[in-house]
């Protein structure tokens, strides 16, 4: 039976730009209640015509353990709950690796890696109280291809697709908990502005990929319309 994507209580990082605001408005449109969470939530305006009563947008800094723990505990105590986390916050810098400023580096890890995993720390406990969720890690093909001078989003993104194999292995004990990487493809945002593809396009992508996640999709990654192992034997480095 394929997910329904209707009804759920949706928390998304990011979501005030690019593909984060694509989806925020596409589940919005499903009759979703969607919390958008981002450090610039004012840039995030423009979903508020949207369906107000189901929409909230809050001002949350993943980077900062004990923001998230507080934004989570927040969100359960107001929703009772959340169903469906979309780990999609991210930064993205681009410099050599022997010129590599590490103090921006570990910014960026601390965004692309470690805010997923403060989030699935604080959330999966209540997920496995209610015996269901799904957590879905927007991952990258850069994280295979790995363009010269993008190394710590490549790394993160390499990194994210490890930590969604180690959680959904720690969580097989619960059947109706999925967590699964998701790549959007070449979108064009802010952050690639070389991209050939919509937000709006990824959006939709997105609500295919969830109507047929089951649970043993869990530790996958969906990329190009297939439930992958792994993204690492795809390309190769010559």
């Amino acid at each position: 039976m394929s997910k329904q994507l209707t009804g759920l209580r949706i928390l998304i990082t990011g979501g005030n730009r690019g593909i984060g605001l694509a989806l925020a408005k596409k589940l919005l449109s499903h009759g979703n209640r969607v919390c958008v969470a981002s450090r610039s939530a004012s840039l995030a305006a423009e979903l508020h015509d949207q369906q107000q009563q189901n929409l909230l947008i809050l001002d949350c800094d993943i980077s900062c353990e004990d923001k998230v723990k507080e934004m989570v505990a927040s969100l359960v105590d107001n929703w009772g709950g959340i169903d469906l986390l979309i780990n999609n916050a991210a930064q993205l810098h681009q410099e050599p690796v022997v010129s590599a400023d590490t103090a921006q580096w570990m910014k960026e890890i601390e965004v692309n890696l470690m805010g997923p995993l403060y989030l699935s720390k604080y959330l999966l406990p209540q997920m496995a109280s209610q015996k269901e969720g799904v957590i879905v890690n927007m991952a990258s093909m850069e994280a295979v291809n790995c363009t010269p001078g993008l190394g710590a989003y490549a790394s993160s993104k390499a990194a994210l697709i490890a930590l969604t194999r180690s959680c959904a292995r720690e969580m097989a004990y619960y059947p109706n908990i999925i967590i699964a990487g998701f790549v959007p493809g070449d979108i064009n945002t802010e952050m690639n502005l070389t991209g050939s593809e919509s937000t709006e396009l990824a959006a939709q992508r997105f609500v295919d990929f969830f109507q047929q996640l089951q649970p043993q999709h869990s530790g996958l990654t969906y990329m190009q319309g297939e439930f992958m192992q792994t993204v690492f034997s795809t390309v190769g480095v010559k």
